[in-house]
């Protein structure tokens, strides 16, 4: 990384702690007062979502409570500028780039929230699509995963007070059955929130250290304290690792090993960062216990989606995609109804409603290769197709027949 005038150049593996970058910016524009500051990304070859989330949230502080312009000089590489893109990291930044609403499968875009509802709707939206996306995601598990994304982003709301609220994104590794979750604000460090109400607490390191242990909030009468312990030991127990940046301290926990330190210039804001392993079976009731009480979060996505209708579970089909006419569409449909089927002895409903045709390849890569991989008295047992014209159903028994045929 280096500097000329108001412009600063992020190039090759962009990846790790980017306080490097937090500096030039602050530099820029604390110590040298421009109120317009170039990004050139042109020579970067990777970009970390770990690097560039920081860097997305102080360019959203600055333009939106300073007036600060940001000009993006995009990658030349096309796929890194397409990712730049997709996920949202560009139209935070300076704001003239499109936002996109659709989540990616696997690097999924950037959303905002600064209140409740917005909130909520990114959680549900984030959940959603890691049903789509990984493979074999139980029950338990998933509740895990969504309760320790309430907690972090919730943490925004109810300490931060942060004045352009919190971004929040998630990505999936099916490949190395991981999830990697990252939150970021522009607000109060965790370590001043904390001894806000702690004044047993000597020191900010002490405090951000504090942070992540049992119990620990700065008002027992209104908090728990869980909400950053349960989410770093979900990392934790199962292999993953989880770091903390807030003000100019960053705390990383890797193998049961918590590190404190130090650097120069303050981040103006928090980033909770996540990743757990979604290969550990245990992962519900080994991390989330609390005063030696396993904790099954109750009334989640799941039953709030799917578990609304007087029996059994239901999905429907016209919510899952937008057309039903290729393979590449059909594979994390398939995916959101094996997940589904797995996830306890409910029967699952696959509602047709509103849907007129279905070509044979989706129907193939739906319901001909999970006829395969449940099984026929599992597929029988677990999945009924309902409200589906005489075309789909049809193409449906089409497709399981030919698949048996082989």
């Amino acid at each position: 990384m280096w500097r000329e005038k108001n412009e600063i150049f992020l190039g090759g593996n962009l990846q790790g702690e980017p306080l490097p970058a937090l500096a030039a910016i602050f530099n820029l524009i604390e110590k040298q007062g421009y109120r317009d500051v170039v990004l050139n990304f042109k020579s970067a070859s990777f970009i970390s979502a770990a690097y560039m989330m920081p860097i997305v949230m102080v360019c959203l502080r600055y333009r939106r409570l300073s007036g600060v312009d940001f000009n993006l000089k995009m990658p030349t590489n096309k796929r890194l500028a397409k990712v730049m893109l997709n996920t949202n990291w560009s139209h935070y930044m300076c704001g003239v780039y499109p936002k996109f609403d659709d989540l990616n499968l696997n690097n999924m875009s950037v959303m905002s929230f600064s209140d409740a509802k917005e909130h909520e709707k990114a959680v549900d939206k984030i959940v959603h699509t890691l049903l789509r996306v990984l493979r074999g995601a139980t029950r338990s598990k998933m509740k895990a995963l969504e309760w320790a994304l309430n907690e972090i982003t919730d943490n925004v709301l109810g300490h931060a007070q942060s004045r352009v609220g919190g971004l929040v994104q998630v990505l999936s590794y099916p490949s190395k059955s991981q999830v990697e979750m990252l939150v970021c604000d522009a607000g109060v460090t965790v370590q001043k929130s904390l001894r806000a109400g702690r004044l047993d607490i000597s020191s900010d390191e002490d405090a951000l250290r504090m942070s992540i242990m049992e119990g620990v909030t700065k008002n027992k009468k209104t908090n728990m304290g869980n909400g950053l312990y349960g989410t770093y030991k979900c990392c934790d127990v199962s292999g993953g690792d989880f770091s903390i940046i807030s003000g100019n301290l960053t705390l990383s926990a890797r193998h049961g090993e918590v590190h404190v330190g130090r650097h120069a210039v303050p981040y103006d804001g928090t980033m909770v960062r996540a990743r757990i392993r979604m290969d550990y079976e245990e992962l519900l009731e080994n991390a989330l216990v609390f005063g030696g009480r396993p904790h099954d979060p109750g009334f989640d996505y799941i039953e709030k989606k799917f578990q609304s209708e007087v029996q059994g579970t239901h999905i429907k089909m016209r919510d899952e995609a937008t057309s039903f006419g290729s393979r590449e569409i059909a594979k994390p449909v398939r995916n959101i109804i094996e997940n589904l089927t797995n996830l306890d002895d409910e029967k699952l409903y696959v509602d047709f409603d509103g849907v007129d045709v279905i070509s044979s390849s989706f129907a193939d890569e739906v319901f001909g290769m999970l006829f395969i991989s449940l099984g026929e008295k599992k597929f029988s047992q677990k999945i009924s197709i309902i409200n589906a014209n005489d075309t789909v159903s049809g193409l449906i028994g089409r497709a399981i027949s030919q698949r048996k045929a082989l």
